[in-house]
């Protein structure tokens, strides 16, 4: 990854993502942290960690859960939406049967 310290360059790039992608995110909500924390627990529950010592995201990752993809299907169940996705995801997918899954591949 190219990091620059040119403004001007780094104002076209807000620019274009404001303009292009924004427009279309749903925004994450307090009620989006709570189905967040819904299906975090449900696998917690699941995939109870061996020890103590282990950190959170480590022992998810170990289960192959990115909670990048628990807040996205987060926001797909809030707001009723199919998942697409060529990811298997089966850690988050067994937890989440609410959500309809479909892949277009």
């Amino acid at each position: 990854m190219t990091v620059t310290t040119n403004q001007r360059r780094r104002d076209e790039c807000i620019a274009f993502i404001q303009a292009n992608f924004v427009p279309n995110a749903l925004p994450i909500s307090h009620s989006t942290g709570y189905y967040y924390a819904k299906i975090m627990g449900r696998i917690w529950k699941r995939y109870p960690p061996a020890n103590g010592s282990i950190s959170p995201d480590r022992h998810l990752a170990s289960h192959g859960v990115n909670v990048n993809d628990v807040w996205i299907v987060a926001s797909a169940l809030e707001h009723g939406l199919t998942f697409l996705t060529n990811d298997k995801m089966s850690c988050i997918r067994l937890d989440t049967p609410e959500v309809t899954w479909d892949n277009w591949y």
